[in-house]
């Protein structure tokens, strides 16, 4: 299409997908071959009578995508990743007011629609950087990432129930979907599993983190969730248990970094609580991810708020880091 469309043409198509691989195969594609997504404009594709709509969480607007070939590379410069979220993030914020103003009618447009539109907004921004957008370690941020957390950063502007603690807002997509969906679960049929995670992170990718597996039960059609007395011994192999000295010495200096490589946010929280429902001493972990410890300590009170199951290793835990750290004041001093 690119070689024969005329250099001033548009390529415009529609799509009505709510999420998932398939959206961002077809926009990777469409990104690949050096098109830039112009402008995504949502239009009505059902009627407000279509049985399909009967279900509230069935999306009911099109996303018509106008495209043009992207301008031919003139020294463009690398953007950080964490710079373009903030834009977009801004730009959400916009489009947000702007549905809220009534632009797609006076009743409240249904949760489906409205977050289908923000991330269609949201794409615009980054199609026009694509191939530019850098990571914290250098490397470009690929489409499928990008619309991972586009999709957690528009729940995280337009839902209540579930929103995060401010020191949480940065949280990878596999811990965010399990903070927000997951916590309170120990299973998810196979059917829901899109619903309750709001098409934020595929069933592939929870798994590839270990957070679920296939269900054993009812032919397999459901998703355990694992719990992070389960996941002990994946986590101290993640954290370098058992490592040579050489190599544990790497892992103590980059423990108090953001990130650990292989390793998402959640880890460290399971770590913690599967250890002290083991009945091992975590003063020493506590110590070597003091880096990230308002975070942990946000994701901790959180998890105890919507899962009382975890109260008592979430209060354990929290006693020895404020025990932590009235003793490293206390030696500062």
């Amino acid at each position: 299409a690119n070689r024969k469309l005329k250099p001033d043409g548009l390529l415009i198509f529609t799509f009505h997908h709510a999420a998932g691989e398939a959206c961002a195969s077809l926009l990777s594609s469409v990104c690949d071959a050096r098109f830039e997504i112009l402008a995504v404009y949502p239009v009505q594709s059902e009627g407000e009578s279509s049985l399909h709509l009967m279900d509230k969480d069935a999306i009911s607007y099109d996303l018509i995508h106008v495209c043009a070939k992207r301008p031919a590379e003139s020294g463009a410069s690398a953007r950080s990743w964490a710079g373009v979220r903030q834009e977009i993030r801004k730009r959400a914020r916009i489009e947000i007011a702007a549905i809220e103003g009534g632009r797609y009618g006076n009743e409240p447009l249904p949760v489906p629609d409205r977050n289908i539109i923000l991330i269609g907004k949201c794409l615009e921004f980054y199609s026009a950087h694509y191939g530019q957008i850098m990571d914290h370690e250098g490397t470009p941020v690929p489409l499928q990432a990008a619309l991972e957390e586009i999709r957690m950063m528009v729940d995280q502007l337009t839902s209540e129930a579930s929103a995060l603690p401010p020191e949480l807002e940065g949280v990878d997509a596999p811990s965010y979907v399990y903070l927000t969906c997951l916590c309170d679960h120990k299973e998810i049929k196979s059917d829901n599993v899109n619903k309750v995670t709001k098409g934020i992170c595929e069933p592939s990718t929870l798994m590839d983190r270990d957070l679920m597996t296939k269900g054993r039960a009812k032919r397999g059609r459901t998703y355990e969730v694992k719990q992070p007395l389960e996941r002990l011994d994946v986590l101290r192999k993640k954290f370098g248990v058992g490592a040579t000295k050489a190599q544990q010495e790497l892992f103590d200096e980059e423990f108090d970094a953001v990130f650990v490589p292989g390793v998402v946010f959640i880890d460290y929280v399971h770590l913690l609580l599967g250890l002290v429902e083991s009945g091992e001493n975590v003063i020493d972990w506590l110590d070597k991810f003091r880096g990230r410890r308002p975070e942990i300590r946000a994701a901790l009170e959180y998890m105890a708020q919507k899962n009382r199951g975890f109260a008592d290793p979430v209060r354990k835990i929290m006693g020895l880091m404020d025990e932590k750290t009235l003793f490293t004041r206390v030696n500062d001093e």
